[in-house]
């Protein structure tokens, strides 16, 4: 004979149990919001020091994710079809060093590529440098007459503007 009131009891998500939940989870949030706002700076340090810490495995899964796809170009397309043809070697059998040749070939390509984004980009912006130094003074005389002009057309930014050097410069005074 089967007792009727059996499900009710073994059902684990009563109204009870769903009210505890929610207060467990709002009390939770609310100490987690209070952590956050007196003590946020002590969290902010805390993710700092991990994202520094992790930073170099990010970067590892970033580069072999952009390298994996060129690893397996260099190996299916230009060291497996070279070696068939070639020489008399069983490809299958030499699996893990033709893998190992075709990671130094692709690590050799990634750093030659590197390589050249640096060259150009440093060609690109040394000029530019050597430029902005060349005209540096003109771009001054530009500023000035910029800001000149716009407190003569704006007397009440002037009288601010000069009120608030005047009481910098008394600072520095005594």
């Amino acid at each position: 004979m089967e007792n009727k009131h059996s499900h009710d009891n073994q059902q684990p998500k009563s109204r009870y149990f769903l009210l505890g939940l929610t207060l467990f989870l709002a009390g939770a949030a609310l100490i987690g919001v209070y952590y956050i706002l007196f003590h946020g700076s002590k969290l902010a340090e805390i993710y700092q020091f991990i994202s520094d810490m992790m930073m170099p495995v990010l970067c590892g899964f970033v580069l072999a994710y952009v390298l994996i796809p060129v690893l397996n170009y260099i190996e299916g397309k230009i060291v497996i079809p070279f070696l068939r043809q070639k020489t008399m070697i069983d490809v299958e059998a030499k699996k893990a060093k033709i893998r190992a040749f075709s990671v130094t070939l692709t690590a050799i390509l990634s750093v030659f590529v590197v390589y050249f984004f640096i060259d150009m980009f440093i060609a690109q912006i040394v000029p530019s440098i050597q430029e902005i130094i060349l005209n540096f003074d003109t771009y001054m005389d530009n500023g000035i007459a910029y800001v000149n002009k716009l407190l003569e057309d704006n007397p009440t930014l002037s009288a601010v503007f000069n009120n608030f050097v005047g009481n910098s410069l008394s600072d520095f005074d005594g």
